[in-house]
């Protein structure tokens, strides 16, 4: 996985609306079509576009726009497919890459150690951004069902009910894993 700073305040529907939409017109195509046929904010495409090709979702070359087998596997794949992939992906991906350890170690992480942690990658301006970029953290990783959130306690759980599968399981034609 790339090294590249994961935006992480796009959201994870963004990111599979994109994939998604990309699949509906046969896997690949430009970037401004794209932009066409989803008529969003002109500044959330490229960092939807970044964020699902650091996933490795997709390729994207001088303007154009092809899902690669992961991103097609993910489009075509059920919702419980998508999000234990998904949380395989995250799991090479910072800041995803380094809390997630940390957790599996730790076994919790309480609100405030997590955004000292978050304000090592250079996301945030003030007390605002920062709070901003937890709650888009927490939502990749609760979408992804890696981990899950004690809102009485404000502390960060690993998800004991989700268990890692091996890379390179094998799809059924419905998608979800065989």
């Amino acid at each position: 996985m790339s090294e590249r700073r994961f935006p992480v305040c796009v959201s994870p529907d963004h990111v599979m609306g994109l994939v998604e939409i990309l699949n509906s017109v046969g896997g690949a195509a430009d970037a401004e079509r794209i932009n066409e046929i989803t008529d969003v904010d002109a500044d959330l495409l490229p960092h939807a576009i970044d964020a699902a090709e650091i996933l490795g979702l997709v390729k994207f070359n001088s303007g154009n726009l092809r899902l690669t087998g992961l991103g097609k596997k993910m489009a075509e794949g059920t919702i419980k497919y998508v999000k234990r992939e998904l949380g395989d992906v995250i799991r090479d991906v910072e800041p995803f890459r380094s809390i997630l350890r940390r957790l599996d170690v730790e076994r919790m992480i309480e609100k405030d150690e997590l955004m000292d942690q978050l304000k090592g990658y250079a996301y945030w301006e003030d007390q605002e951004d920062l709070e901003k970029v937890f709650s888009c953290l927490l939502s990749w990783l609760l979408y992804a069902q890696v981990a899950k959130y004690d809102w009485d306690e404000d502390v960060l759980l690993p998800n004991s009910v989700r268990t890692r599968h091996p890379r390179g399981h094998k799809a059924t034609s419905s998608g979800d894993l065989a």
